[in-house]
């Protein structure tokens, strides 16, 4: 934690292509126009925010509007936005495809 009127020693803000990378001491953010990234020691978040691919992290989402958390307690996505099918891939952790009817968010573990 930092007091939000003192500047936060070691923090970078750079262009990456068509991102903005944004690192500080043990943690890093992605800004885009279709999703942002960000991951630090406890966590990683990837979210979408509409049908165009993102990938950040080893993480990457296509289909629609998602959310995918890794960290020590598993992987939570929750889908969202337009109805249709969202796959997910994990690096590692492999693949997941979520078929979503619209509505409500959901959240799968």
């Amino acid at each position: 934690p930092y007091h939000r009127s003192t500047p936060r020693a070691g923090v970078t803000v750079q262009p990456d292509g068509q991102n903005v990378k944004i690192t500080a001491p043990g943690e890093e953010t992605i800004l885009s126009a279709g999703f942002y990234a960000f991951r630090d020691a406890q966590r990683t978040v990837v979210t979408s925010f509409d049908a165009a691919p993102a990938n950040a992290f080893g993480v990457s989402i296509s289909g629609g509007a998602a959310e995918v958390v890794l960290s020590a307690s598993g992987v939570k996505i929750t889908v969202h936005g337009a109805p249709g099918r969202r796959t997910i891939n994990l690096g590692p952790l492999g693949t997941r495809t979520v078929d979503y009817a619209g509505g409500d968010p959901l959240t799968v573990q």
